[in-house]
């Protein structure tokens, strides 16, 4: 979508890879500058690799991390610095580990919401610049009866046919268990992957089961993603929202917003992809216009003159509540996409997230931004 916009290769996301780090905060509650000291964040990077973060603000304008792959066993560290978009740039210092480690030297970006997500475009080629979206650690479960939405971050041969998005409730007892209902794009259950997963346990903000590799991170916001293993992909979501039921809702809860985050366009047959780093504001009719940035290193803002798209909400009743329809017109294509909308955080910000298929190609992309 913002796909042919891209006149610079360009960084990214929630959100949340093979070589890198990226960097930078943006505040839920102020729009920007640097994260919380020794923030934790867990994730998945298309294709289903497992990550740790770890950023430390030294300034309002600079700060560490390190990071480390589980799936790839590599890991990486450094220092960032807060740009003027609110992105952060990342130099990576120190790098340990497999072959698939990236150098020593080189730079990469990513986006902090703090105690929120991170979102990481990681350094390399389309190999590798495979989106990572990572959730804070939160100290608490969600209670029972909490109803989360998720659509799917898509792995390697991933369908259109496939899970693209979904519901869990969350039921406690002496063990977690989620009742799952996963659909693909035509609406269709995937019984497969759907009905209750039982024999969870929480622990430091991760959700797991010893028989399985799904691992689940949830945020103090509300904000979560998960892991299902390597190749499996994984999943990105928020909290329902009662009182978003139609499309209406969903245009009402956007206008005036402005927001950071990032498209990953992903070519599943080839396990490849490109994500890019996106600005976006919420209109007056309840539409979302949305850009990438020419030079992500020195610009404030998107250039919409140039690269807009516009997002819609279909006006329709939702999937389910929070969850709705829309479409996102470049200006060429005009595709169909499902979105979780959500209220995270304390102060109150709204946060976006969205998988669609490639009109022509079929291939997935997601859109995930938060409420600078």
């Amino acid at each position: 979508m913002f796909k042919k916009f891209l006149p610079w290769y360009l960084l990214a996301l929630v959100v949340l890879s093979l070589a890198f780090i990226y960097g930078c905060g943006a505040a839920p509650s102020s729009g920007g500058g640097g994260g919380v000291s020794g923030t934790t964040y867990y994730g998945t990077q298309s294709g289903g690799d497992l990550w740790k973060w770890v950023i430390t603000a030294t300034s309002t304008t600079a700060g560490t991390f390190s990071g480390k792959n589980y799936t790839m066993t590599f890991e990486v560290s450094g220092t960032y610095e807060v740009l003027p978009s609110k992105f952060c740039k990342a130099w990576i210092n120190s790098s340990s580990g497999s072959s698939n480690k990236p150098p020593e030297g080189s730079t990469a970006y990513f986006l902090e919401f703090p105690n929120t997500m991170l979102l990481v475009k990681p350094t390399g080629d389309s190999n590798s610049d495979k989106v990572i979206v990572c959730a804070a650690s939160a100290s608490s479960a969600p209670s029972n009866g909490t109803i989360c939405n998720f659509i799917t971050i898509p792995w390697a041969g991933w369908l259109g046919t496939d899970a693209a998005y979904g519901t869990a409730e969350v039921i406690t007892g002496s063990t977690y268990t989620f009742e799952v209902l996963q659909q693909n794009f035509a609406g269709n259950v995937i019984a497969e992957s759907s009905g209750p997963q039982s024999g969870f346990v929480f622990s430091n903000g991760i959700f797991s089961n010893p028989t399985q590799d799904m691992k689940i991170f949830v945020t103090p916001s509300g904000v979560f993603a998960g892991d299902a293993g390597p190749g499996r992909g994984g999943i990105a979501g928020a909290s329902a929202e009662a009182d978003i039921l139609d499309g209406t809702d969903a245009q009402n809860a956007v206008k005036g917003k402005i927001f950071r985050g990032v498209m990953f366009n992903y070519d599943p047959a080839n396990n490849s992809g490109e994500t890019q780093a996106i600005g976006a504001t919420g209109e007056s009719d309840g539409s979302i216009h949305g850009s990438d940035f020419a030079n992500i290193e020195t610009y404030v803002d998107p250039q919409f003159s140039d690269h807009m798209a516009t997002l819609e909400f279909t006006t329709g009743p939702a999937i389910s509540p929070g969850m709705v329809r829309g479409t996102l017109d470049n200006g060429t294509d005009l595709n169909d996409f499902v979105l979780v909308v959500a209220k995270i955080g304390d102060p109150e910000k709204i946060a976006v997230i969205g998988i669609t298929t490639q009109e022509g190609s079929g291939r997935p992309q997601n859109f995930i931004v938060i409420e600078r």
